[in-house]
Order: C-alpha cells, then structure tokens, then sequence
C-alpha cells in the first residue's frame, strides 16, 4: 500500500500538532503517513506529496 505524504507549509512551533493530525488521517484511512516539511507549492502537483497543513 502507498504511504500518504503530508508536508507542514505553517509554523514549525506547532508541528507536533500537525504531526498528531496526520497520524490520526492515516489511522482513519488505514494507509501509512509521512509528515514531511513542505518546501514549494509545486510539491502537490509533482505528486512528491498528496495533502498539507497551508
């Protein structure tokens, strides 16, 4: 199964809650997550990551 990737585009100082968000996104879902930082827009529409925190 392909693992969900979700970047945080906001504030580093609030990225435990971020990370706690997706982990319960993959939870619901039942696939695995990445949470990655987010570095450019075009991430989404190269498909390097499928969801973020904007």
């Amino acid at each position: 199964m392909r693992e969900l990737r979700i970047a945080n585009f906001l504030s580093p100082l609030l990225e435990p809650v971020y990370r706690l968000v997706a982990e319960e996104v993959g939870r619901e879902f039942d696939v695995p997550v990445e949470f990655v930082n987010g570095r450019s827009f075009s991430q989404f529409a190269s498909g390097e990551v499928d969801a973020g925190f904007i």
